[in-house]
């Protein structure tokens, strides 16, 4: 299943504001391990155990990942430094007990 239409009328518009920002001066980076999501950003650090991410959508070029249940994060499979973009989803899937959509 592809991402609904309400979140990707929010995620264009999140990437349109998102594009305006200086990712060189202020980098975001996201780290997968066996406990959970850590997102560094602004010099801070924020752990999301998997217990926590409650969705995954999968499309062409991105992940849409739904935390907390209000809060999403959007990966780029282009920007995956490590590992297979292939199995990223089945991955999370089977950490947070899932199926990908």
């Amino acid at each position: 299943m592809s991402v609904p239409e309400p979140c990707r009328r929010e995620a264009k518009e999140l990437l349109e504001k998102l594009s305006a920002a200086d990712f060189e001066k202020n980098p975001v980076k996201v780290v997968f391990d066996d406990y959970g999501m850590t997102v560094f950003a602004c010099g801070e650090e924020q752990k999301i155990p998997y217990e926590g991410i409650n969705e995954i959508f999968e499309e062409e070029h991105l992940w849409l990942l739904i935390y907390d249940n209000e809060k999403a994060l959007l990966l780029q499979k282009c920007d995956l430094a490590s590992g297979d973009a292939g199995k990223f989803a089945a991955y999370i899937c089977g950490k947070i007990g899932a199926e990908a959509l």
